[in-house]
């Protein structure tokens, strides 16, 4: 997983340097491992329902890495 320092409260800003930096991390993994998709926390987070961030994540930044994109309300279990 990726730590990204916010507030979590869906207001505070993610900074352009913190975003073009997770885009970086991102790009790195994936050059050396074979991801096959891109999830926010509440997907891996135990137990389920515990973690909904990051909220207001701008996601499309993400999609340039054209893999299927997990995030927003989990819908079932």
């Amino acid at each position: 997983g990726i730590e990204i320092d916010n507030l979590g409260d869906g207001k505070d800003a993610y900074p352009e340097d913190q975003l073009n930096a997770v885009e970086h991390i991102v790009s790195f993994i994936m050059r050396r491992h074979p991801i096959r998709q891109i999830v926010s926390h509440e997907y891996i987070a135990e137990p389920p329902g515990r973690k909904v961030d990051p909220i207001n994540f701008p996601w499309e930044r993400m999609e340039r890495f054209n893999v299927p994109l997990y995030y927003g309300q989990k819908k079932g279990g």
